[in-house]
This record gives C-alpha cells, structure tokens and sequence, in this order.
C-alpha cells in the first residue's frame, strides 16, 4: 500500500479522534447567598469529584462560574461535593488592638471549607440550578445583631 492510498484514512481515523476528545464540560453558573438573603461577597466555590475540580470566585452580587481548564469553560458531568470558602466581612464596630488585625472576621461558618463538613453536594448538569445558601458564621451573626 502506499501513502497515497492510505491517507484518506489516516485523515478519517484522526478525524474520528479530534471529534471523540471534544469537551462535554456542562456551563455551572450560580448564586451564594446566606440565610438571610445576603449575598456571599469573595468566596472561592469549588466542586470536587475525586480529582476532578471546577473553581469559581462569588463578585459584589454572589454569582459565580466555574472554571475547569479554561477560564468559565464549566465542568465534566458528574455528583460533585461542593466547597465555599473564604469570604471575610468586617464589622463596622471592631476594635483593632492589634496591628496585625485586619478586622477581617469569616463570614460563612467554616464547615462549608472542608470535604469532611461541607453539607453541600450537586449533580452536573442539574436542572435546579447552582444556588447554594450557606449559614452565616458566628462573627458574622454577632455584628449584625
């Protein structure tokens, strides 16, 4: 055989692989926000399936996207435990003392930043949505009383 007769099916045969290696990731969009209605400001998200994780970040309005490879590009189908982490709020009435005190207290309790507490799963795609709300943290309720 030479190359020429040949070569229509190496074209087919890699044909066949660019289309098998297309991404099937679904687009997760979705809300943060505290029992009270608050939006959940600067929290890391991120689902995680063994070592699958999709990341996002919460803006001014508690929205997020997650990314998986690329930037908002979603993530693979799947049952995913979620992680919510890293908000801070600062109460208007703290007290520095210390000057290594930012006054940056969490806002969200911090069982939602750990695989062993987090209560929250989902499964992509999920009709539902991607709307989490998560408990305040103790801080968070004391300034706000």
């Amino acid at each position: 055989m030479s190359l020429q007769s040949i070569f229509p099916f190496i074209c087919a045969a890699l044909l066949v692989v660019a289309i098998g290696c297309g991404n099937n990731n679904v687009k997760v969009n979705g809300k943060i926000t505290l029992d009270d209605g608050a939006p959940v400001v600067g929290a890391n998200v991120i689902f995680i399936s063994g070592i699958t994780q999709g990341r996002g970040t919460t803006n001014a309005d508690g929205i997020y996207s997650l990314s998986f490879e690329k930037k908002n590009d979603g993530i693979p189908p799947g049952s995913y435990q979620v992680l919510v982490a890293g908000a801070f709020f600062t109460p208007d009435n703290i007290k520095v003392e210390d000057i290594m005190d930012t006054g940056a207290r969490p806002m969200i309790d911090l069982k939602y930043a750990e695989t062993e507490t987090s209560p929250l799963n989902s499964e992509v795609p999920n009709a539902e949505g991607y709307d989490f709300v998560v408990e305040p943290s103790d801080f968070y309720r004391r300034a706000k009383r």
